[in-house]
């Protein structure tokens, strides 16, 4: 396994090496030991780096991933693939189908193992702020460290496949899981910390270009952000209403209500989002039920909408949908936390 650390270091410096090597990793492809497994899946990423897409060795390469990313091998050759193939799903449909196959299997073994949840959890290959790592021997020893998802994967990518599966099999908390993480967590992405010696060498940088290249620098960051709008348009577009419907579900509001929060938030999202008719039939549902039933699910929305009302960009639709929503269904003020609410607007 750690040969073929090595190997990946090598190629990389010298692409012609690729149709050598390439009938000693099939052959490896056959053991089933679960580090030289998440090993190949590592070289193979690197090898889609310098080969030329379309090409017999591409293909073969594509052919080889796919022996060895499957949904039936283990949850670490399962992440590390998920980790490393991310950045190269445009390449080829198959990879990234087999992609999603791999996340939502992951997913759905996390909900049903009991104990063993955590080896199966996506939550660290999501989450940003907390990395996961794995005991598998690099180049230079000591462990992988995971890169999160969201720092690699091309959202809107994700977004199409994603959609295309929820409406075959329906609402799944893996993809809720994963819409969260395109929305709330690929928006929130922490600045990488800079040092001082950086600081005083960006800076002495800017002094020295000229107005022409700062200009064309604000219009790559201007373009940027448009970016983030865009996927951020585009997960309320597509997935939209499937979040509204779960905002009567417990089981999906550690993620569906922060994804919420971030739509109604932005001012690109927010009107679209409290003014679509689904959002008061949801919110009827909540407050509906008996509070014995849904009590801290309720006192959750609750302090949702408590928080958008005080919102700049979010507080007069917000203060509208509420009060609208109390004079149609003055029943609902029975529930101590719509109660709360309405005293707000």
């Amino acid at each position: 396994a750690a040969s073929l650390a090595m190997l990946a270091v090598v190629v990389q410096h010298d692409p012609h090496f690729v149709p050598r090597v390439l009938p000693t990793l099939e052959r490896l492809a056959a053991d089933d030991w679960w580090e030289v497994q998440c090993q190949l899946l590592i070289v193979g990423a690197k090898l889609l780096e310098v080969v030329e897409p379309g090409c017999d060795v591409w293909d073969q390469l594509i052919s080889l991933l796919l022996r060895v990313f499957r949904r039936d091998t283990t949850p670490n050759v399962q992440k590390v693939g998920l980790a490393y193939l991310c950045p190269h799903l445009d390449a080829n449909k198959l990879l990234l189908e087999r992609f999603v196959d791999v996340l939502g299997d992951l997913g759905d073994r996390a909900e049903c193992e009991g104990a063993r949840r955590d080896e199966y959890a996506l939550d660290q290959l999501l989450d940003l702020h907390d990395p996961e790592q794995l005991p598998i021997p690099s180049a230079c020893g000591g462990k992988y460290q995971l890169p999160p998802l969201p720092l690699s994967w091309k959202a809107t990518t994700i977004i199409d496949e994603v959609e295309r599966r929820l409406a075959e099999t329906g609402l799944k908390l893996w993809e809720v899981q994963v819409i969260h993480a395109i929305t709330v967590t690929q928006r929130a992405a922490p600045p990488e910390p800079e040092s001082e010696e950086e600081r005083e060498e960006r800076e002495d940088l800017a002094l020295m270009e000229s107005e022409s290249k700062l200009a064309s620098q604000e219009s790559k960051e201007s373009k940027s952000d448009l970016r983030d709008e865009h996927v951020l348009s585009l997960s309320l577009e597509r997935f939209g209403d499937a979040m509204l419907g779960c905002i009567e579900s417990p089981q999906f509001a550690g993620f569906s209500l922060p994804i919420i929060r971030t739509w109604a938030e932005h001012p690109i999202t927010s009107q679209k989002l409290l003014e679509n008719p689904a959002l008061p039939e949801a919110i009827q549902k909540v407050f509906q039920a008996h509070e014995e039933e849904l009590g801290e699910h309720q006192r959750l929305v609750g302090q949702l909408f408590a928080d958008l009302i005080k919102s700049p960009i979010a507080g007069p639709a917000a203060t509208a949908l509420i009060s609208s929503l109390c004079q149609a269904f003055p029943e609902l003020l029975e529930n101590p936390a719509l109660a709360d609410l309405e005293e707000l607007t």
